[in-house]
C-alpha cells in the first residue's frame, strides 16, 4: 500500500473514532428526565407472566437478567426479531447464573393468554420469561425506558435492552437497533462475571455510540462512553503513526531516486 494512503487512511480512523468518542461523552437528552439509571434497583410490580402468575424481578436473583420489549401486536415484525434472538440466547445463556425478560408492552393486547400463544412460537425454555402487566406498569415502564409506541402498538421502535445483575440493580442500559445475539450474550456475560469476549462486548456498545452520532436513540450508558473514551484515547496515536510512515515512505522513494 502506497505510505501516503496509508497515513491518510491512519489519520481519518483516528478522527472517526475521536468525534465517535465526543458524541457518546456528550450530556443525556434533558427530556430523559426521570428514565431508568445505572444502579437503580429494579422491581416493578403490577407484572403477570404468560401463566398469569404475579411475577417480580426479585425471584431471578442471583442470575444475571437481559431485559427486552416487545408485543405481540407489532406491526413491523421487529419484536420478532428481538424475540427470535433472545430466543437463540438460550443456546448460550449459562443455566447457572443467567435469565431472559420479555416485556410485552401493549396492556390491551398482550394478555398472558396472547402471551402464552407468542412464546409457544419461540421458545419452550423458563429461562425465557414473557411478561405483562396493568396499563399503568407499563405505561411507566415504556416511559422510564424510553421505548416508543405509537397507537398501543410498537409501529417503530429500536432494540432497548436493560442488563440486571445479580441484585436486582440496572448493571447497563442499550437503545439502539440491530444488535446480534452474540454481542449481546457477551454483554450479558460480562453483568454476570462470566468470562466474555471483550471484543463482542465493546462492539454493541461502539454501534450504538455510532447511531448516537447519527441521531439514533441516544447511548446513556457509562459502559459506552467508557468503551469510546478508551477507544479515542487508543486512536491519539494514529495521526502519529500515519505521519511517520509517510515520512518513512517519502525518504525510501528519494533515496531510491539518488
Amino acid at each position: 500500500m502506497n505510505a501516503r494512503l496509508l497515513g491518510s487512511a491512519l489519520a481519518i480512523v483516528a478522527s472517526v473514532t475521536v468525534l465517535l468518542g465526543a458524541a457518546s461523552a456528550a450530556p443525556a437528552d434533558a427530556a430523559a428526565g426521570g428514565r431508568y439509571a445505572i444502579g437503580d434497583r429494579f422491581d416493578p410490580p403490577g407484572l403477570v407472566d404468560s401463566h398469569a402468575r404475579p411475577f417480580r424481578f426479585a425471584s431471578l436473583a442471583p442470575h444475571a437478567v437481559a431485559l427486552g420489549f416487545v408485543t405481540t401486536a407489532c406491526r413491523t415484525g421487529q419484536c420478532s426479531l428481538v424475540t427470535g434472538k433472545f430466543a437463540r440466547l438460550l443456546a448460550t445463556a449459562d443455566a447457572r447464573r443467567e435469565r431472559l425478560v420479555l416485556v410485552a408492552i401493549d396492556a390491551g393486547t398482550d394478555t398472558p393468554a396472547a402471551l402464552a400463544r407468542y412464546a409457544r412460537l419461540f421458545a419452550g425454555d423458563d429461562r425465557l420469561v414473557f411478561v405483562t402487566g396493568d396499563a399503568r406498569t407499563l405505561t411507566g415502564l415504556t416511559r422510564r425506558f424510553g421505548v416508543r409506541a405509537d397507537s398501543g402498538a410498537l409501529a417503530t421502535h429500536g432494540e432497548t435492552v436493560a442488563l440486571l445483575d445479580g441484585d436486582g440493580r440496572i448493571a447497563d442500559l442499550l437503545a439502539g437497533f440491530d444488535w446480534s445475539p452474540s454481542t449481546l450474550q457477551a454483554a450479558l456475560d460480562a453483568v454476570a462475571r462470566i468470562a466474555y469476549n471483550p471484543f463482542l462486548r465493546a462492539l454493541v456498545h461502539l454501534t450504538w455510540s455510532a447511531q448516537r452520532l447519527c441521531g439514533e436513540h441516544p447511548v446513556d450508558s457509562p459502559l459506552a462512553l467508557h468503551h469510546a473514551g478508551l477507544l479515542a484515547f487508543a486512536a491519539v496515536p494514529f495521526p502519529v503513526l500515519g505521519f511517520v510512515v509517510a515520512r518513512v515512505g517519502r525518504r525510501r522513494r528519494t533515496d531510491r531516486e539518488s
